[in-house]
């Protein structure tokens, strides 16, 4: 349990720490500036897709739980 919670937190730093490079590479002028915005829109997209994919796949078993 504790190297779950461990785990959990040091990703959770590393995803932070990877915005935080992502947003100072995104105020950056010219192509890096330009590929850096590209990448964290990108990765914003990716995240709400997954939290879309679990409403559907939450929505599917309530319709099976119903019978449907």
């Amino acid at each position: 349990f504790c190297g779950a919670v461990n785990q959990h937190r040091a990703e959770a730093q590393l995803k932070d720490i990877g915005k935080a490079v992502m947003e100072q590479a995104g105020e950056q002028e010219g192509s890096l500036g330009a590929v850096a915005k590209l990448g964290t829109s990108i990765k914003d997209i990716q995240e709400h897709l997954d939290a879309l994919q679990k409403n559907v796949d939450t929505l599917k078993s309530v319709k099976s739980m119903l019978g449907g």
